[in-house]
């Protein structure tokens, strides 16, 4: 017996509904107005290098472990996550 067809959906697509995609000026307005915020720069290590928003960590987007250090948040933390093009 040949198991059904599975059609999984990308974890991206799972999370997408809980992200809250902001303009560059309300994300400027959202950083400065809330507390205790942990920043995530998600470009590459390259572009991170290259210039980045002071108190950003940055985690690679494009890395083969970049699940596993998202998973290792903590969940009671508020995050603003930031790319070169919104597309990441």
């Amino acid at each position: 017996m040949t198991p059904p067809d599975v059609c999984e959906i990308p974890r991206w697509q799972q999370l997408k509904h809980l992200l809250n995609n902001l303009s560059p000026a309300e994300f400027k307005t959202a950083l400065s107005e809330t507390p205790d915020v942990v920043l995530i720069d998600v470009r590459t290590k390259a572009e991170y290098d290259a210039g980045h928003i002071s108190g950003a960590i940055n985690i690679d987007y494009l890395s083969y472990d970049f699940w596993d250090r998202m998973e290792q948040l903590d969940p009671q933390r508020t995050y603003f996550i930031y790319c070169r093009t919104s597309r990441r």
